[in-house]
């Protein structure tokens, strides 16, 4: 009985070392790691926070945007050929923008024009040069001018 309980317990033994020493070698491999990690996931949440946030940098670059096109939108001249011309190639590119077919809209409307005459004969030419971009092309209720 003596030799099984010795035997058992030289067993228990090798165990105990083993598992000592495979974790003793995963605290050493770890602990960089571990750091590592720490700093990997910190950069990953602050990256991820500037993308959820604006810094305060692009909120002002974006008001600076929109202050500009305010400012070309009022240099915009009463010439009916370009404002024809402008909106048909508004009216072309794919996909369309809202805001700028209504900006050249607004300045057919400051230019004492029909914005809604000049916005269904663009619409009309662009549709019998590509009849398939019918769905593309907004009704006119979306880009009004505002002013209008």
């Amino acid at each position: 009985m003596n030799e099984r309980l010795l035997i058992f317990a030289g067993i228990v033994a090798i165990g105990a070392i083993a598992i000592t020493t495979v974790f003793g070698r995963m605290e050493c491999k770890a602990v960089p790691g571990k750091e590592r990690t720490r700093r990997a996931t910190g950069n990953a949440l602050l990256g991820l926070q500037g993308f959820i946030e604006p810094s305060v940098e692009h909120v002002f670059q974006a008001q600076n945007v929109e202050q500009k096109e305010d400012e070309d939108d009022e240099g915009l001249g009463g010439d009916e050929g370009l404002i024809r011309s402008d909106l048909a190639l508004a009216l072309s590119r794919s996909p369309v923008d809202p805001e700028e077919v209504r900006r050249h809209l607004s300045a057919a409307a400051r230019a004492g024009m029909d914005w809604k005459a000049v916005f269904e004969q663009a619409t009309a030419d662009e549709l019998r040069e590509r009849p398939f971009r019918a769905p593309s092309l907004p009704p006119a209720y979306r880009v009004a001018p505002r002013e209008a």
